[in-house]
């Protein structure tokens, strides 16, 4: 699949228009809408895109827990993936343990 990045513009019946350039063939597309921040917040307060998916906009709460879990989800794979070592400077030193460079002083 290739991909071409677009400028286009979306009508007040939410029609999505763009401009090809002339060598773009003929055919069924794929398109990913990226909407600026301050553009994203409709006139209830939701986001478009989340309007648009499912009519339903999540408030600022369910946003922040799903961030929360995020957060949480990757902090517990972390610390489920970390090795450890016995080096106490493995982090400040890396380049030293992994190319064998000489130890930094500062």
């Amino acid at each position: 699949m290739k991909a071409l990045e677009l400028v286009g513009e979306v009508d007040e019946q939410r029609q999505l228009r763009a401009v090809l350039p002339e060598d773009a063939p003929a055919g069924a597309v794929r398109v990913l809408v990226l909407w600026p921040e301050e553009d994203v917040v409709g006139a209830n307060g939701g986001a478009a895109q989340d309007q648009a998916q499912d009519g339903v906009s999540p408030t600022s709460d369910q946003n922040q827990a799903a961030s929360d879990e995020g957060w949480e989800s990757m902090m517990q794979l972390i610390e489920e993936c970390q090795v450890h070592t016995g080096i106490g400077d493995l982090a400040h030193q890396h380049d030293h343990y992994l190319y064998g460079k000489p130890k930094r002083t500062e």
